[in-house]
């Protein structure tokens, strides 16, 4: 997995503490390339789990992770579920998760905390 792409590694001890090495433990993955292939082989089961990991709230809980019966390029995503995006930007403590801009852009529209 040495690509002259990548740029930095973390050391192992450094990830081992990441939130990926946590949830890739929780379901038994022991590498990134199995988690990868899991992901594949079962979308449903992945989504899942990434929903429940990151904590999505859903006020109507969804019936099915996905649905292809259109085929996998027309999935239908979470289906039955309701959610709120805006409920969502927001952390358990009640804090906005604030995007990260790699190319140090002004933002669009004032921040709430300006």
């Amino acid at each position: 997995m040495d690509s002259p792409d990548i740029v930095w590694r973390p050391d192992p001890e450094t990830a081992s503490r990441t939130r990926i090495a946590r949830f890739m433990q929780q379901h038994g993955c022991a590498s990134l390339e199995a988690l990868q292939q899991r992901s594949v082989e079962d979308i449903a089961w992945y989504w899942d789990a990434v929903s429940r990991d990151l904590g999505w709230l859903w006020f109507t809980p969804y019936r099915h992770v996905v649905d292809t019966s259109r085929g996998m390029q027309w999935p239908r995503w979470f289906v039955g579920g309701t959610t709120n995006l805006a409920a969502n930007l927001y952390s358990r403590r009640g804090d906005p998760i604030l995007f990260q801009d790699p190319f140090n852009c002004p933002p669009c529209f004032p921040c709430h905390q300006e």
